[in-house]
């Protein structure tokens, strides 16, 4: 399974959108040259039909349950290791650690807490630190860090409540820097920059507030610049690009619109300057938009587009694991099952492989991160019909 043939090489890319295959579960081959912007973004599905075209196989690769959930998040920790963040048994935050082995996904530690929450975000900071943003059950933003040790065993550090949310995204900015993206009491999108010092201090440092906002998510660029998407009053994909001074004060740079959503997740490519948009559109189809972001004014660029198949209000983007830095999605597609899709560039005529299926599972939420920065893997965590979470890894590898 990982060997160094399974990375793809780079090429030129050409400049055309094109979908070849939309089906539940997908697979795609990115062949790309991430600092040349001229490419085809290319979504290739792959279908439970003997012989049809595809790119590459997906596969699942591992496998576990956990406890009943009502919310959950998920972030990379280091090589083969992933820290969720959910709402437990009566809504209490939980934190758990899972590691992927010879034998699939292994669940290595659980720390609860008696703190319920009702949304919740995580990121982590470094190899053994994540940082979670809940809303607590009285409508608080809370941020807490955690240590995770070399055998998966989490130890809280320190935390800090803040002012009214009703929902959050957080997003790393440096090993002792995170940003949080919230709708707060009076519905607008704000914005705070966190210190984090050595022994889990929380520090709060710049802030600022923007339009009113449905939901919002937050991508970071550079430790000096990040992207929120956020579905806006008019109920339109609203982008805005914001810098980051050497004191952690935030100053805005640009904003861009497009069409009516009612979903939306905002990621960052492997390369800087550039982010990835997924969103539910307005004829509720699952559309992904690429994105060049001015490392000195913001402003936006539109390269590419490209729709994919009916979804539901339930969609994550992540990157992918591996170089070749596609991005990854997880979506609740209109039979309730969950689809996962890799996206990328592809400058020339693809070779088809033999087409493969997987089984999918139903699925009301879910949150995605990546698995490897060498391999192109990925891993989902979502609660399934029995209303736990499960958390599933997917492999990517070439025909």
């Amino acid at each position: 399974m990982h060997n160094e043939a399974s990375v793809r090489q780079a090429v030129k890319g050409g400049g055309q959108i094109s979908m070849l295959r939309t089906f539940r579960t997908s697979i795609l081959q990115n062949t790309h040259a991430r600092t040349i912007r001229a490419g085809l973004l290319l979504l290739i599905l792959c279908a439970a039909i003997p012989g049809a075209p595809s790119e590459g196989t997906i596969t699942k690769i591992g496998t576990a349950t956990g406890v009943a959930v009502s919310q959950v998040s998920v972030t990379y920790l280091k090589s083969n290791w992933v820290v969720t963040a959910v709402a437990g048994s009566n809504a209490y935050l939980q934190l758990d650690s899972w590691q992927y082995t010879a034998s699939g996904i292994v669940h290595e530690f659980t720390r609860t807490t008696a703190q319920p929450i009702s949304r919740v975000g995580i990121a982590s900071i470094s190899s053994s630190r994540v940082v979670t943003a809940i809303v607590t059950s009285d409508g608080n933003l809370q941020i807490n860090v955690w240590t995770v040790n070399s055998a998966g065993a989490i130890v809280t550090e320190g935390l800090y409540v803040a002012g009214a949310a009703q929902t959050v995204d957080i997003a790393k900015l440096s090993s002792h820097r995170v940003v949080t993206a919230i709708k707060d009491g009076n519905g607008n999108l704000n914005l705070q920059v966190w210190g984090i010092g050595s022994t889990g201090v929380v520090t709060p440092l710049g802030s600022a507030t923007d339009i009113a906002v449905s939901r919002a998510s937050v991508a970071a660029i550079s430790n000096r610049q990040f992207v929120t998407a956020a579905e806006n009053s008019a109920g339109n994909l609203q982008l805005g690009s914001w810098a980051v001074d050497g004191g952690g004060n935030i100053s805005h740079q640009a904003d861009a619109t497009k069409g009516s959503i009612t979903r939306v997740g905002v990621s960052s490519w492997e390369t800087s300057g550039e982010i990835g948009t997924a969103v539910r559109n307005g004829s509720g189809n699952l559309e992904l938009f690429d994105w060049a972001v001015d490392p000195s004014t913001g402003a936006f660029t539109l390269n590419a587009s490209r729709s994919g198949g009916a979804v539901d209000n339930n969609i994550a983007l992540s990157t992918m694991g591996g170089s070749t830095g596609e991005l990854f999605t997880a979506a609740e597609d209109s039979s309730g099952k969950l689809s996962v899709a890799a996206w990328g560039y592809n400058g020339f005529p693809p070779t088809f492989g033999k087409a493969a299926s997987l089984e999918d599972h139903l699925a009301t939420y879910m949150s995605a991160t990546y698995l490897s920065t060498k391999f192109a893997e990925s891993v989902t965590a979502s609660i399934n019909s029995a209303g736990k979470l499960e958390v599933d890894a997917w492999s990517w590898s070439t025909p």
